[in-house]
């Protein structure tokens, strides 16, 4: 888990923590070889489902305490190159979107990829 002091939030951040911590941010946030990915949204799970060598390809986010924000951080390898979707899972219903927080696109033969 990353440490959230740096980030300006808390274990268990308020609704007015989590939209200030959002605005204006670019995701990934990317730093000396780390990229912090968030979902904002109700879910029981979310993941992120990568294309990214040398790593698993799905990685799960944790959620901040009871707030509808979730994060994960991953260390990147050098050089490489990020192509994403998150999976979103409610229940038995996995829903694969672009990352809603990441205008940038990649596309493929298949359509799109944050």
């Amino acid at each position: 888990m990353i440490s959230l002091a740096p980030l300006g939030l808390d274990a268990d951040p308020t609704t007015e923590a989590v939209d200030e911590f959002l605005a204006g941010r670019t995701f990934p946030i990317t730093d000396d070889g780390r990229a912090i990915f968030a979902f904002r949204g109700v879910a029981d799970r979310v993941m992120l489902r990568h294309w990214i060598f040398g790593l698993p390809s799905s990685q799960p986010f944790h959620r901040l305490g009871a707030s509808d924000l979730w994060l994960l951080t991953l260390e990147i390898p050098p050089q490489s190159r990020l192509e994403y979707k998150i999976d979103v899972v409610t229940g038995d219903d996995h829903r694969w979107i672009r990352d809603p927080l990441n205008s940038l696109l990649a596309h493929d033969p298949f359509g799109a990829n944050s």
